[in-house]
């Protein structure tokens, strides 16, 4: 990851192209383990867990997000850092992050 345009440390993610990036449509239990979201890979997505790409999960309030992959060496769980005040306004149903 690069920092982003205009200096202020955004994140930029390059994947290559054989890469995919697979998004749940239903809402996961994120407290599940490596095996579980390995699970939910198999079963969800019809998708092998340690093809490489990339399978993103929500939680049921759609504040949260979990990212899991395989690196080569092992299963990756990851939760990208979030803003503090990530939470609903009242004139958007949209996290903001400012």
């Amino acid at each position: 990851m690069r920092a982003g345009a205009g200096g202020r440390g955004d994140a930029v993610l390059t994947l290559p192209p054989s890469v995919r990036v697979y998004v749940a449509a239903e809402p996961a239990d994120l407290r599940k383990s490596f095996d579980g979201l390995s699970s939910l890979v198999a079963q969800g997505f019809g998708a092998d867990p340690l093809c490489g790409h990339l399978f993103v999960f929500r939680n049921r309030r759609g504040d949260q997000i979990r990212v899991f992959f395989w690196d080569r060496t092992m299963a990756v769980s990851t939760s990208p850092a979030t803003c503090p005040r990530a939470r609903p306004t009242s004139r958007s149903r949209q996290p903001s992050c400012r």
